[in-house]
């Protein structure tokens, strides 16, 4: 079975993928930097390999180091109030969410 990349109808090998896909990262960087956005950088994220089932999808061990990753990066930008929004927010009988105010957020 042949599991080999293909870019524009050429085969690409692992060295030369991963060659594009850090060129495409750096410059997803650049822009977002650029437009004043909100960059997070998860290439530093130090994956291993039973943290995707594919080249995209996380396992849930994958999930979990993303989410926390995530979570840390941009809590900064958020009031402390806001950082914790499960403690804020009770789920009713019905599966809708209300918070401890008893009003929507």
């Amino acid at each position: 079975m042949d599991h080999g990349w293909t870019l524009f109808g050429r085969k690409v090998n692992g060295v030369d993928l991963n060659r594009l896909m850090s060129l495409q990262f750096a410059r997803t960087m650049a822009v977002c930097r650029d437009l004043g956005a909100v960059c997070v950088d998860t290439a530093v994220l130090g994956y291993e390999d039973g943290d995707f089932y594919d080249a995209v999808h996380n396992t849930p061990s994958g999930a979990g180091k993303l989410g926390l990753f995530l979570y840390t990066e941009l809590a900064p930008l958020f009031p402390p109030d806001h950082q914790t929004p499960r403690s804020r927010t009770s789920t009713r009988g019905d599966g809708s969410n209300e918070s401890q105010s008893g009003k929507h957020p």
